[in-house]
């Protein structure tokens, strides 16, 4: 009997007896014929093959269940391994967790992710492996899953197992996992993905930091353009890098000069509280901090954690308490000369990156010179207001100069003239603007003049002087002196030029002339009667000691100029007899005080041969001093030697008549007595004051006193 395949399933028992007459009447076809039996033995053996198909067939069927049933258990087990395997070793971890958090399954993914093998994590709460900041937010996803059967999810740091560090537990460089959690149909469990996204937030943070550092840039650039104000600009950018760049404190800082080289603070925004008071250039503890040594090296300066900088040590304290985890300096240059630095401090430790220092040194590349700009706008426009204002006083001082004030371009066409063109020359200025120079000349005074200006313009000389005759507008001439001084703007080049009327001058100059010519002659004159008179003269500065003396008064003395030279009123004591001198002294204080009008005195002076000069000395106070002393005294030399001699002998004849013995009665031209001596009067009985003026007879007349 051929058998024929059936399905797995449960077959209906009328379904079962259809197939087995099916059957069986195949096979009666396949049978030869044979006689027909009684109706109803053939009923019952009818009856009775069917119901042997029939379990011939359920005996097939059971067979085939049963092979199929071994199969399908063993691609169970097949995919019960599989499943195992994936369980295991899957990229992810995996958790059962009890609602207490408890581990109550994990996959060898899920104890590499938490640092722990699998035996130990059975029944051990998976909240012991979070920092502590993590804890709510996993609490937070477990009343998600387990009270309001929803799907949660949660990122959350492991513990750092250094514990040295405590505080990098916000440092994103530690492992930080997501759990993505679903409750059981059951409801007490709950499975949970574990997925280890440090990397990823690695990232992240790598991508926000440039991503505000970026921003940051784009704003500062903003401000460089839009800024003008050097300070301003500073303080804009140290805020945008704070606000916008997320940093925790920024500063700018201008090399100071001098010995200790301080750096002083121009700009600071953030979280400072007085750090960044005291920073140096200079060689000492704090001159080795990053701002000094950018400063210094003019090379960016980094130090991305600052509890591994032995530089830093100075400051960690005071740069922990301000919540400073790196910091970098970056010089700001102007012409490859370091003026400057900015200094930015974070939060987190490895920060500044090649691609965040690359954004930030382009940064300062930008302040820097963005700096020089403003600067270099700041002195243009200094210059130009000092320009114009030199203009605006130019042309003010021109104006009301009495003087003329040209300009000609470098073929001597008169460009510009001041407005007294017009009262000198009789010209308004735009009548002469355009017009040759030499145009308003006296003909026979241009060769002269022309070479002058021509010369001036080649070799560039800075000032010429020189007269000339001037034709007005009248045609009539006048004396002028004109002062030219080459100039150079830019490809522009000329004269300058002060046209001064001197025709008052020159007369007066003419006046002074003959005044002069009086004079000397006068000077001669007076020279000539010195000479005759045989005086020396001497001119002395009370307050300096020079005395000026002529040659007669070195003759008086029997020396030369040189042999005394140089001179002065320490000469005129030396000579001096000291008696003589003070006397001489007292003298001149009396003339100096007022009390006399002139100054004289007779006094002796040292003749070069060794013996005395009498001199009369006469002078005069000609000066003062502004506060009253006196200046400048004149005076004369008079040798008085033979008259003091003559004198001397008079007085020795004086004497010898005096006791003479004999009358001795002298009379003037007219014959009046005018000296009697004692013998006189002893014979006469006359006094000398009765017989004074009368005449001799007078003895003739028979009276007697």
């Amino acid at each position: 009997m051929v058998k024929k395949q059936h399905s797995i399933r449960p077959v209906a028992p009328s379904e079962l007896r259809f197939l087995a007459e099916e059957r069986l009447q195949h096979h009666q076809l396949t049978t030869p014929d044979q006689s027909t039996s009684q109706d109803a033995m053939m009923r019952m053996v009818h009856e009775l093959e069917v119901y042997q198909v029939e379990l011939e067939m359920l005996n097939e069927d059971l067979m085939q269940s049963r092979d199929e049933l071994v199969i399908s258990r063993s691609k169970m087990a097949e995919s019960l391994e599989r499943y195992t395997e994936l369980y295991d070793f899957a990229p992810v971890g995996y958790l059962t967790l009890a609602p207490d958090g408890r581990i109550l399954e994990a996959n060898l993914m899920a104890s590499s992710i938490l640092g722990v093998v699998r035996t130990q994590l059975r029944d051990n709460n998976v909240q012991n492996f979070f920092i502590p900041q993590s804890l709510s937010l996993f609490k937070t996803m477990l009343d998600a899953v387990f009270i309001r059967k929803e799907r949660g999810s949660c990122e959350v740091m492991l513990m750092v197992p250094d514990p040295q560090h405590p505080q990098d537990h916000h440092d994103p460089s530690a492992h930080t996992v997501r759990l993505d959690a679903a409750v059981n149909d059951n409801g007490q469990q709950c499975r949970v993905i574990l997925s280890d996204i440090t990397e990823q937030k690695q990232t992240e943070t790598k991508l926000h930091r440039l991503t505000r550092a970026l921003q940051a840039t784009n704003y500062c650039n903003q401000a460089l353009i839009h800024t003008t104000n050097e300070m301003e600009l500073l303080q804009k950018i140290c805020s945008i890098m704070v606000e916008v760049g997320g940093y925790r404190m920024a500063w700018v800082g201008y090399a100071g000069q001098g010995e200790s080289k301080n750096v002083r603070i121009v700009a600071q925004a953030g979280f400072d509280e007085g750090y960044i008071k005291s920073a140096s250039v200079a060689d000492s503890s704090l001159g080795q901090g990053p701002t000094g040594t950018a400063i210094c090296s003019g090379e960016p300066c980094i130090i991305r954690d600052i509890h591994k900088e032995p530089k830093f040590k100075p400051m960690l304290s005071q740069a922990l308490e301000r919540g400073y985890a790196s910091v970098q300096s970056i010089p700001l240059k102007t012409d490859n000369t370091v003026f400057g630095a900015i200094t930015i401090y974070s939060a987190l430790s490895n920060a500044f990156d090649t691609e965040e220092t690359k954004l930030l040194t382009a940064l300062a590349d930008n302040l820097a010179y963005g700096i020089t700009t403003l600067r270099n706008r700041e002195n243009r426009e200094q210059a130009e207001i000092a320009l114009l204002k030199s203009e605006r006083n130019f042309r003010s001082i021109t104006e009301q100069m009495a003087d003329q004030v040209i300009v000609t371009d470098s073929i001597g066409t008169l460009t510009y003239v001041s407005p007294v063109v017009e009262k000198l020359f009789g010209y308004l200025p735009c009548e002469v603007i355009g017009h040759p120079f030499t145009d308003y000349m006296a003909e026979e005074k241009i060769p002269e003049a022309l070479p002058v200006f021509i010369s001036s313009l080649q070799q560039k000389t800075e000032k010429q002087i020189f007269e000339v005759k001037l034709k007005r507008k009248n045609s009539s001439l006048f004396d002028a002196e004109i002062h030219l001084q080459y100039y150079q703007d830019q490809d522009i080049s000329g004269m300058i030029g002060l046209i001064r009327d001197i025709s008052d001058r020159k007369k007066q100059e003419r006046i002074r002339q003959k005044y002069e010519q009086a004079i000397l002659k006068s000077k001669e004159r007076y020279e000539a009667a010195i000479d005759a008179a045989q005086l020396g003269t001497w001119d002395w500065n009370v307050q300096t000691g020079e005395v000026i003396l002529n040659k007669r008064w070195f003759e008086i003395v029997g020396y030369t100029r040189e042999e005394l030279a140089p001179v002065s009123i320490q000469t005129w004591r030396d000579l001096s007899h000291s008696d003589d001198f003070k006397a001489s002294a007292a003298i001149a204080e009396q003339h100096f005080n007022g009390e006399i009008e002139h100054y004289k005195c007779e006094c002796r002076m040292k003749h070069k041969n060794g013996h005395w000069v009498w001199v009369l000395d006469r002078g005069k106070l000609l000066a003062r001093t502004p506060d009253g002393k006196p200046l400048r005294m004149l005076g004369t030399h008079s040798d008085i030697t033979d008259r003091k001699l003559a004198i001397d002998q008079l007085k020795i004849l004086s004497a010898a008549v005096e006791q003479s013995p004999a009358v001795v009665v002298i009379t003037d031209a007219q014959g009046t007595i005018a000296y009697v001596n004692p013998m006189f009067t002893e014979l006469t009985g006359y006094s000398a004051e009765e017989v004074k003026g009368k005449n001799p007879q007078i003895l003739q007349s028979g009276l007697t006193p």
